[in-house]
């Protein structure tokens, strides 16, 4: 993150949403995440996906911000069979300057 200005306070981002916390396979996953920030700086979000051993899922199948027909603030995605189990969800909202940081788990469960 890029140091603070001198002289000039920097509010941090805020996340106001909570996750749903439970997805089904063959079901699509949606969690709009909100967050603003007091200086109305522009956000950037950002996801890490662990399983349940703490390794990180890079390429994760089944979660993405923004894809289509989805804003780039929603989190979304249709799991498979292959995807049941507990992940930890990390979403990093950050105005460049400071961050907000919401971590979750998330079950996948046949439906």
């Amino acid at each position: 993150l890029a140091p603070e200005k001198t002289g000039v306070a920097n509010s941090a981002p805020v996340i106001t949403s909570s996750p749903t916390t439970v997805a089904f396979v063959g079901s699509t996953y949606i969690y709009g995440v909100q967050a603003s920030d007091a200086d109305d700086d522009d956000l950037t979000y950002t996801l890490n996906v662990y399983d349940s051993s703490g390794d990180e899922v890079t390429n994760s199948s089944f979660l993405s911000f923004g894809a289509f027909p989805w804003p780039a603030t929603t989190l979304s995605g249709t799991p498979t069979a292959d995807d049941i189990g507990v992940y930890t969800v990390r979403i990093v909202v950050t105005d460049g300057t400071d961050a907000a940081v919401q971590e979750y788990s998330l079950e996948v469960k046949q439906s």
